[in-house]
């Protein structure tokens, strides 16, 4: 089905819509977004990402790779980073969530996102 345009998204739009993708063509269960500040967020988790073999993912979200350095430092043991680029697309995005979950999946790979690899 044909989507709408999307209007200009931030970095949390963007995620949000690429696990919209995913949740939709049933790679993931559901999502959760952690509250600014939030218990999560302090941890340093940005996405509660939930698979459908239920297992949870804490995802992180950052817009570089020296903040991935800096979360690191400091949250040694939130491992699920991506990178998200401002004007980036979520199907683009939803690709990059799909790979790292066939990297951490135990029960094999998910269904490809929109015939993607």
């Amino acid at each position: 089905k044909k989507r709408e345009p999307l209007p200009n998204l931030n970095r949390l739009g963007i995620i949000s819509e690429a696990l919209r993708i995913l949740k939709e063509n049933e790679v993931i269960s559901h999502f959760d977004v952690c509250p600014k500040n939030g218990e999560n967020d302090v941890r340093g988790i940005d996405f509660m990402v939930y698979l459908i073999n239920g297992l949870i993912l804490p995802l992180q979200v950052k817009a570089g790779k020296k903040e991935i350095e800096k979360h690191f430092k400091k949250h040694p043991y939130v491992k699920f980073v991506i990178v998200v680029l401002e004007r980036e697309k979520p199907l683009r995005v939803a690709r990059k969530i799909r790979r790292l979950i066939c990297r951490v999946s135990p029960l094999g790979k998910p269904p490809s996102v929109l015939n993607i690899a």
